[in-house]
């Protein structure tokens, strides 16, 4: 069973920062800037893979673009073994195979090991807005903009309902969508409100990668006339705050409210304790043993999890309880539980 040492453990291995330089190169890919040299990120982790690999006496990747062919296959295809975490299945991949665009898994596995995780990046974007919002109120309302919204069009910006004061604080996080989108068209899934492509009226494919296929009724960002939220701020605010604020508008219709904590993503200090504690924060992520290392270093915490996400992966719940220690003071629940939950009045 892996326990607390989990998070020390993604200091030490190769992976994490595989996951980090292969968001840097989307990032270069975006700007148009992907070509000689590779971001520095992407270069140090191959000469990592390379000096592993020729360590156990395997044949290592010659170059960038066959190292990211091999992040589209599962990672006991060729991996050299002490590259691999033991806290990622053999089946897990990187990178999607036909549109070479970070997983779940892979931003998740980005979110460790380093102070500039993809996961800090998001936390420190959000604190820049409390310091230049004028008020907690227009803090509150740049958060909910970039929660609903991750995607910006021409259109938008010249409705009526428009807000040019938002907007001008918050612009800088939306850019071009990559040329990796131009696999069918470019829409908003309507089950986990990310990014999703659509092929003869259908969903094909979305950053959620939980969600049933179907016909989209969502809107069609046309090339050139749309802006997409950065990638993680995408997954790590976006995700788990539509259901973080269902959670909290639950709450408050029984009387408990929520303050938010800052230095933290999406946590907030009840007024009274829910199920024997005070912090309540939604975590929507797939790899249950990334989550439990995370939540290790926490405490008094409600840690909740998506309705959607615990029947889509129903072993996930029982897999981050199992691998916490037993003596954290963190409780691991659903969306449908911690809203219902009764509060102890302290």
């Amino acid at each position: 069973m892996i326990h607390a040492d989990l998070h020390g453990r993604a200091n030490l291995t190769i992976l994490p920062q595989l996951a980090r330089g292969l968001i840097d190169l989307g990032d270069a890919a975006r700007r148009g800037s992907l070509d000689l040299p590779y971001p520095p990120s992407i270069q140090r982790v191959l000469d990592r893979i390379v000096l592993a690999c020729l360590r156990e006496g395997r044949t290592p990747p010659s170059s960038v673009p066959e190292l990211i062919a091999w992040c589209t296959a599962p990672l006991g295809a060729r991996w050299p073994s002490s590259a691999l975490p033991g806290f990622l299945s053999a089946e897990v991949t990187l990178l999607d195979l036909r549109r070479r665009l970070p997983t779940r898994s892979c931003a998740e596995l980005a979110a460790y090991g380093s102070g500039n995780s993809a996961e800090q990046s998001v936390v420190r974007k959000l604190d820049e807005f409390a310091q230049a919002a004028s008020t907690p109120a227009l803090f509150t309302q740049c958060r909910d903009f970039l929660i609903d919204r991750v995607a910006v069009t021409n259109d938008d910006t010249r409705g009526t309902s428009w807000k040019p004061q938002i907007w001008k604080l918050v612009q800088d996080l939306y850019r071009p969508p990559v040329s990796a989108y131009a696999h069918g068209g470019l829409t908003t899934c309507p089950t986990c409100g990310l990014l999703a492509t659509v092929e003869h009226g259908r969903i094909a494919w979305c950053e959620g990668e939980i969600c049933e296929r179907g016909p989209t009724p969502g809107p069609d960002y046309k090339k050139g006339k749309v802006r997409v939220l950065d990638f993680p701020l995408r997954l790590f605010l976006s995700l788990p705050g539509r259901t973080e604020r269902a959670v909290m508008r639950r709450l408050a219709e029984r009387g408990v409210t929520g303050t938010l904590l800052p230095g933290e993503l999406g946590a907030y200090q009840l007024s009274e304790p829910v199920l024997g504690r005070s912090n309540v924060q939604v975590f929507d992520r797939v790899e249950p043993l990334l989550l439990a290392a995370q939540l290790s270093g926490r405490s008094d915490l409600l840690a909740v999890i998506p309705d959607h996400l615990a029947r889509a992966r129903p072993a996930l719940l029982k897999s981050v309880r199992d691998a916490l220690p037993p003596e954290l003071d963190v409780v691991v629940t659903t969306q449908t539980a911690a809203s219902e939950g009764a509060p102890q009045h302290a």
